[in-house]
């Protein structure tokens, strides 16, 4: 994703969260499948802008219907989603008491050089310069390991060691940026032996379990 591919009602892997005991507010923000062509390119060169805005105006929208608690809200992602939790925190650093980014793009260029279909085909770069913009500049402002002085928000991040699609040099750039600035770096879960898509059933139990730890921790029930 994020062009593409979009959420539907049912079952999906997600459904742990629910599970849990958590309200869970999934949003086909602008760029997703299902609508029209003008509406999955509405998203292009939009990922750090327009895309986040959709994220945050279905939180508030969640909050004003009483269905969110406004001081418990905390964003959860894989892939581009999980980009998208990283990049949330840098606009809306008092919206979220947390943050849990999957195998999230951070840095832009780590992208455009080193990802499996960006690196090996033209047609990966082609469609980065389309969604994203075609300089260098475009990819550092729709970056959010350029802007981590306003993440100020715990922050886990979960990756597989063997991940071509966003190699897990991004969650590591991420957190040298931290301790380069003299910040507390966010905690890093390595998935061992996995790619983009979890498939052992070991790593997605640890997986599944330490996100619902760190959900407890910041946004679990009051009582």
């Amino acid at each position: 994703g994020p062009h593409g591919p979009r959420d539907c009602w049912g079952f999906n892997w997600e459904s742990f969260i629910p599970a849990s005991g958590f309200a869970m507010l999934q949003v086909n923000f602008r760029g997703s499948d299902g609508y029209d062509s003008a509406f999955e390119k509405s998203g292009f060169r939009k990922w750090a802008t327009d895309m986040q805005n959709d994220l945050s105006d279905g939180v508030n929208w969640a909050i004003k219907q009483g269905v969110a608690d406004a001081a418990r809200i905390c964003i959860f992602g894989w892939s581009y989603v999980g980009y998208a939790a990283g990049m949330s925190l840098t606009r809306e650093p008092d919206l979220y008491r947390c943050a849990i980014a999957g195998a999230g793009v951070y840095d832009q260029e780590e992208q455009y050089q080193n990802a499996d279909f960006a690196d090996q085909t033209r047609w990966g770069r082609r469609y980065m310069d389309k969604v994203i913009g075609p300089t260098v500049e475009d990819r550092v402002a729709a970056s959010p390991i350029t802007c981590i002085d306003r993440i100020r928000t715990p922050l886990l991040l979960i990756h597989g060691e063997e991940d071509a699609r966003v190699p897990i040099e991004h969650s590591k750039k991420l957190i040298e940026s931290f301790a380069k600035a003299g910040r507390t770096p966010p905690r890093l879960i390595e998935l061992p032996n996995e790619g983009h898509s979890p498939r052992n059933a070991a790593n997605i139990e640890s997986w599944y379990r330490s996100t619902i730890e760190f959900l407890n921790q910041h946004i679990g029930n009051k009582t």
